[in-house]
């Protein structure tokens, strides 16, 4: 825990100071959050939206002198004018296959 601790004060302190670009990197380096995600109740679908996440980040890095802060600015704003932004699909939805959910789809529960 100590460790993790350190490398989020580190963040911190640097998140404003970084290109965005190369604070993804730290983030993505640094900390387990391919892990976490996997660790959690929809693990393969919290997987792909975490690198669904990095994508969008991967794509507005590009935008000059774009900070960290300013970046969870547009991320919360998108949240608020689309909110039901679809999940990042998973990679057997390409296949051809039966999948079942149950009617707690429609309470945002899946199961």
């Amino acid at each position: 825990i100590q460790g993790l601790f350190q490398r989020l004060t580190w963040l911190h302190a640097h998140a404003n100071r970084l290109p965005l670009s190369e604070l993804l990197d730290h983030l993505f380096r640094q900390l387990p959050l391919v892990e976490l995600a996997a660790a959690s109740s929809h693990g393969e679908q919290a997987v792909v939206n975490v690198w669904k996440l990095r994508d969008l980040m991967n794509e507005q890095a590009a935008v000059p002198h774009l900070s960290f802060s300013a970046w969870v600015d547009r991320l919360i704003e998108a949240l608020m004018t689309h909110p039901s932004e679809p999940e990042a699909p998973l990679a057997e939805e390409t296949l051809e296959a039966v999948r079942g959910l149950t009617i707690h789809k429609a309470k945002g529960l899946e199961f």
